[in-house]
């Protein structure tokens, strides 16, 4: 909905919010409620936590106050009456809540009539609860709002009913138009309250999305405006993050200055009709024109035209919506580039709320359907998550990890610490690393703001990594992230734990983590390591694996295959133990100490529905520092192989088995 009218906020739910279907597939009866109102409404106006996937209902402040009740009311079937009376008891039990503060107003499609003509099940159940609550509609007559698809006649049963008999300043109901593919009307109450709009205050920024078009960009004003700010702070007498506040605001001020940027949001829909739509639209057009020329007159062949291409042109918008979709997510999880990956981590950026469902269940089968209860439920399962699980470590060894650097400490105290450990060519090289084409961090850099200002902003980050060295304390905005919950493949899209964490960290972090990675001379213990390794690619293990299976089926010999997952290795990881690895790598002892304080007193924040949840303590996911932790951990995740090996003497060809080890 967020997606089609961005201009307006909403609190929509779906029938198929717990296991989501394709629009294409879904069937008829079963769609969704949603309330839609102006953004500058928002600050007035509550979600109410009532109701099911049929029926929303939400509370204004406003003078009287307002309670206002969507529903989407069964359809009439075999012994539909027992849901249908099942929904009129909630909305019964949400009138009774709020009626003696709020003025009630029930909107909707009821699927039944208030129309003396008609007395089928639903109707005579929705004649005596509109009784028995009490509530008023405006006489219309017999209007129809309700045009069956199969043009087995017309009914009224959309309706806009209130407890209040004096609230309508004007009740009507519109005709249908051409490019209405609903086969309901609308129906428009004009009430006598009024919502006062709220005044912005003018020292309020407007947040408009932009991209930035770094290809046009104006590279010596660029560089020149950015030294000019520098120039102008005396960085070396303050502390390390107000350094990095002031580098980060040069870079961004010179950004503003000197590059051009397009808006990527603006009003309006987004979609675009296709050229098939597109002929369907205006033939419907036509069709409209020609039978109101005619007074459009119930029945006649014009009229019946309109509905068949009504009917193709809303089965064409439903196909194409649901093929883009699926094409759009199949290509991004089946394509292994990285390009492809960052894709579909951008498609969560931002306000993400016409990707995500309406509904998150927890671990405990609650379901969540506000946004910031989500927020909420992310955050708790990914501080679980990171957080080591006693159960998962052999606590004496973890103990004597503790142990052991606590000593090591001490006797690290009274080490000399080089002063000019970093050089200027140390940070061109860490800045050439980083990816262009990412998402900004939290401060709205990106690699472009490094990469073309090397040579200029080089000089001042060597003294800021420098300091750090010096001092041994790295900077908190170093150990802060935006996490991104992305669904996984094939996965409900419902349950929290359907979700993969990815962090966007701050990009001079990253250009720190890069500087450091190549002075701990990590060398990987195997020749058969291919993921994480630079040059290498985990596709060339397929190619060992179908050679060892040619070679053997050649020899007539039977060949196993064993396939080991250390599930969730970099989510449970105990520093501890890694940090106590890190000391038998022989690397520099303050470097060592400066990675300790890196992976201290992390925090991460969840970003979900265009908002961020709480701050919670655990390590960011899924970021450059992980190649500290991958490194020095392939000396336990290959233990196992040698281990296990001894336990398949059971198999006759026990030699020719292929153990296949790997890790997310």
């Amino acid at each position: 909905m967020s997606k089609l009218i961005p201009s307006l906020d909403n609190f929509t739910r779906c029938h198929d919010t717990s296991e989501p279907i394709s629009n294409f597939k879904a069937p008829r009866g079963q769609a969704g409620v949603s309330i839609l109102w102006p953004k500058q409404w928002s600050s007035k106006i509550k979600k109410l936590e009532v109701g099911n996937e049929r029926i929303i209902a939400i509370s204004i402040a406003t003078k009287p106050m307002l309670c206002i009740i969507n529903a989407y009311m069964p359809t009439i079937n075999t012994n539909s009456e027992i849901q249908y009376s099942e929904c009129l008891d909630i909305i019964f039990d949400i009138i009774e809540k709020h009626q003696s503060k709020y003025i009630i107003i029930l909107a909707g499609d009821l699927n039944g009539s208030l129309l003396q003509t008609r007395t089928n099940k639903h109707d005579k159940l929705l004649k005596e609860f509109v009784q028995e609550v009490s509530l008023f509609r405006p006489d219309l007559g017999n209007q129809p709002t309700f045009f069956h698809h199969a043009h087995h006649g017309s009914s009224q049963i959309d309706y806009i009913l209130s407890n209040r008999n004096n609230l309508s300043k004007k009740y009507s109901i519109l005709d249908k138009s051409y490019a209405n593919t609903s086969a309901h009307c609308a129906v428009i109450l004009h009430t006598n309250i009024s919502i006062p709009l709220l005044v912005r205050n003018t020292n309020q920024k407007k947040t408009i999305k932009t991209k930035v078009l770094w290809e046009q960009r104006d590279e010596e004003k660029y560089r020149e405006t950015i030294l000019n700010e520098l120039l102008q702070k005396d960085l070396p007498t303050l502390d390390i993050d107000k350094q990095i506040d002031i580098i980060s605001n040069s870079l961004l001020n010179a950004q503003q200055q000197s590059i051009p940027s397009k808006i990527t949001q603006l009003k309006g829909p987004k979609w675009k009709a296709t050229p098939e739509v597109t002929v369907l639209l205006r033939m419907c057009k036509v069709i409209y024109n020609k039978w109101a020329d005619l007074g459009k007159p119930i029945g006649h062949p014009l009229s019946l035209e309109l509905k068949i291409h009504k009917k193709k042109l809303r089965q064409r918008q439903r196909m194409e919506q649901a093929i883009d979709r699926n094409t759009i997510h199949n290509k991004i999880m089946n394509t292994s580039s990285s390009q492809m990956f960052h894709r579909l981590i951008r498609r969560n950026l931002g306000d993400n709320s016409q990707s995500a469902i309406n509904c998150i269940k927890t671990d405990e089968n609650e379901y969540l359907f506000l946004a910031k209860d989500q927020r909420k439920a992310f955050a708790n399962y990914y501080e679980d998550l990171s957080a080591p699980k006693p159960e998962q470590f052999d606590d004496l060894y973890v103990n004597l990890c503790k142990i052991r650097q606590k000593e090591m400490l001490k006797t690290l105290e009274d080490q000399e610490i080089p002063s000019d450990y970093f050089t200027s060519a140390d940070i061109i090289k860490a800045i050439e690393e980083l990816n262009m084409n990412k998402s900004p961090d939290e401060f709205g850099l990106c690699a472009e703001h490094l990469k073309f200002s090397k040579n200029e902003i080089a000089p001042y980050l060597t003294k800021l990594f420098n300091n750090i060295i010096e001092t041994l304390k790295t900077p908190g905005t170093f150990k802060t992230g935006i996490l991104f919950p992305v669904l996984k493949k094939d996965k409900d899209p419902s349950d929290v734990n359907s979700y993969r964490g990815i962090t966007v960290t701050p990009v001079i972090g990253k250009v720190f983590e890069y500087c450091i990675l190549p002075k701990l001379n990590l060398q990987n213990i195997t020749n058969l390591q291919f993921g994480f390794t630079k040059g290498l690619n985990p596709l060339i293990s397929s190619f060992i694996i179908s050679e060892s299976k040619y070679d053997q089926t050649r020899k007539n010999n039977e060949f196993y295959m064993g396939f080991l997952d250390v599930k969730s290795a970099f989510d449970v990881v105990q520093h501890d133990i890694i940090l106590d690895k890190l000391l038998d790598l022989n690397i520099p002892s303050f470097l060592w100490l400066v990675i300790k304080d890196l992976y201290s007193n992390l925090s991460t924040k969840v970003k979900w529905q265009g908002d961020l949840s709480e701050k919670f303590l655990g390590p960011p996911r899924c970021t450059t520092r992980w190649d500290f932790v991958y490194s020095s951990l392939q000396n336990i995740c290959t233990r196992p192989t040698f281990r296990t090996r001894k336990k398949l003497s059971r198999f006759k060809y026990w030699k020719y088995f292929c153990w296949y080890s790997y890790m997310r």
